[in-house]
This record gives structure tokens, C-alpha cells and sequence, in this order.
């Protein structure tokens, strides 16, 4: 590489990336931060931030080696859209009892929408089909809805008709992921998104798939959540460990690069917590509160090359970028 070329990059590097703000709303987008290793079905509560908002959809990593696993689990197989989890959850069963039975994914967002912006919502879905599961069909309706408050098994979202966002199509690709994206206006101070089939059984469209004469279970992994006032990234949202966005003049870090020690500059003046990631999106470092204005982070024992520090305060959560060089 030309010097001249090296030095203008860390240059620009520097001025441009100091202090990045969240630009996807969601919280853990492809479930990959984990509190811990799901054994068995309807955990979906052991990704961080997300939980059942109605039923009991499961959660798939490669932690496990069994029946939860990635890519191999009970609903075939199926690697990651990006890293090495993601949820599942059933859109349309009828071999349950009870009509209109669904299982619905929900988390928390970063900040709660503002009434009257327009977002942009994506996310990807695959089909699986399972003997062991009696999944033998596709569904229609796949879609996001939006909440002020959150829900759980025992105090279900609603199957009210009327998502924020939805399909028609009937996705029945089994190998590829697809993804889904629509916009709504923000009608109310949402702090809660929520990923299922919102739409009863007489307003769902099934499409057996294994030559059966009923339609038993439609069931979706699903990866890659995102929720952005910019269509273009959402439209292309790739989970790639940490999310980018628009600058902002916030905590400087400096030297950056740095080899053994560097400096965090709160201009706050309240405590923060910090993570350090790497590219893969695994988790290096971890301090749960720093109270000092000016901290010095030694990154001696990490690797060489990029890493990611997400640092989260009481109003927002900011994440910048290090690179760390040899010593």
C-alpha cells in the first residue's frame, strides 16, 4: 500500500468514524448477542432482548448441537442469514385446538418511533418443512406490527388484522432467505416491534407443499431485522456485527489506531457502559460502568484489525469504531 494513501486513510478514518449513532433501530437484529445456549423449544428468551410476544417461538444457534442447533435443528436445515443464529416461529397451525394459533417474536427498540416520521422495515424469512414438526405448508401475511407496551405468552399481542407492515405472497423458499420490506408513518410512540402473521386464519392463505390434503403448520426461521428512516440501507440491511450510521459529535476516542492503550472521552458526564466486539460480532471486552470523563481502554492482549466499541448510556446507545495495531 503507498504510505502517502495509508496515512490520508487512518486520516479520514479518524475524522469520519470517531463516534457512529445507531442507525437500526432494533436491538440484537439477527440474534446473535445470547444470554445463553437454548436447549430445547420456545426459547427464543435466551437472545438477548427478544422474547415471546405470543406462543412459543424457539431460537436456533450453533451453540447447541442437537435439536436447536445451525444449521442442523428440527426444522432442517438452514444456515444463518448472518451469523450463527436466528429465530423460528409458527404463522398458521391448525392441528393446535384453538383457531388462529401464531407465534409471535418481539424485542425492544433502541428509541421509541416519533409520530409522524415515515420508517422503512425489513427483515428475512425462510421456510422450513418438518415432518417432526408437522410443518407442511407456506403462509401469506408474514409481516412487523409495532407496540407501546410489551407483551408475553401469558398477555399475547393481538391478532388484530392491521400490521404496521405485511406480505400477500406466499413464501415458500425453503433453500434462500427472503426478505421482506414495507413502510409505514409512526402513529403512535412505538418502543416495541414484533415479527409473526397478524392476521387470522380466514384472512391467511396456506399452500401445502407435500402433497398432503391439509394444511397442518406453516413454520419461518427468521434473521435480519431492521427498522431505519433510511430506505436504501433497509432495503440492503446486511447484519455485519455492529450497525453504522450518521455521525455524530459525541465520545472521542483517541489515539485511534492504538496498540496498546486508548482513550475514551465522555462528554456526557454520567456513566456508560462498554463493549468491545470484533468483526464476527463476538464479544472481546466487557465493562459494566465507567464513570470516568477521560478512560483509558487497553486492547494490548486483542487481536490486530477492527473492532467495534458499543457504548450504552441512559439515553442511547453509540458505537464506534478502533483499530488496533501492531505493538
Amino acid at each position: 500500500m503507498n504510505k502517502s494513501f495509508y496515512i490520508s486513510f487512518l486520516i479520514a478514518f479518524v475524522a469520519t468514524s470517531t463516534c457512529i449513532a445507531q442507525q437500526n433501530l432494533v436491538l440484537n437484529p439477527s440474534f446473535e448477542d445470547t444470554i445463553s445456549c437454548p436447549f430445547g423449544p420456545g426459547e427464543v428468551i435466551k437472545s438477548n432482548n427478544w422474547a415471546s410476544y405470543r406462543g412459543s417461538p424457539d431460537y436456533m444457534n450453533s451453540c447447541n448441537s442437537d435439536m436447536v442447533s445451525v444449521p442442523n435443528n428440527w426444522g432442517g436445515y438452514q444456515q444463518a442469514a448472518s451469523g450463527n443464529a436466528y429465530a423460528a416461529f409458527a404463522t398458521y397451525e391448525t392441528k393446535i385446538i384453538n383457531n388462529n394459533a401464531r407465534e409471535f417474536v418481539g424485542g425492544k427498540l433502541y428509541s421509541p418511533l416519533t409520530i409522524g416520521t415515515k420508517y422503512f422495515v425489513s427483515f428475512k424469512v425462510a421456510l422450513s418443512l418438518d415432518v417432526d414438526l408437522q410443518a407442511n405448508c407456506a403462509s401469506s401475511k408474514l409481516g412487523a406490527a409495532f407496540s407501546t407496551v410489551p407483551h408475553n405468552e401469558f398477555n399475547p399481542a393481538p391478532i388484530n388484522n392491521d400490521p404496521q407492515v405485511y406480505t400477500n405472497a406466499i413464501i415458500t423458499d425453503t433453500l434462500n432467505w427472503t426478505r421482506i420490506f414495507g413502510s409505514f408513518v409512526s402513529d403512535s410512540v412505538y418502543q416495541y416491534v414484533m415479527i409473526g402473521n397478524f392476521f387470522d386464519d380466514n384472512n391467511t392463505d396456506t399452500l401445502i407443499l407435500d402433497g398432503d390434503t391439509w394444511c397442518n403448520a406453516s413454520y419461518y426461521f427468521l434473521d435480519d431485522i431492521c427498522v431505519s428512516t433510511d430506505s436504501l440501507y433497509t432495503a440492503q440491511y446486511n447484519y455485519v456485527g455492529v450497525d453504522v450510521g450518521r455521525i455524530e459529535s459525541c465520545f472521542k476516542i483517541y489515539p485511534n489506531p492504538a496498540s496498546y492503550l486508548t482513550t475514551i472521552e465522555n462528554p456526557f458526564h454520567e456513566p456508560y457502559s462498554l463493549k468491545v466486539m470484533n468483526g464476527l460480532g463476538q464479544t472481546l471486552l466487557e465493562i459494566a460502568k465507567i464513570e470516568d470523563q477521560k478512560f483509558q481502554l487497553d486492547i494490548s492482549s486483542l487481536e490486530n484489525g477492527l473492532l467495534h466499541l458499543v457504548i450504552q448510556n441512559k439515553n442511547k446507545q453509540i458505537n464506534c469504531k478502533l483499530i488496533k495495531i501492531a505493538n
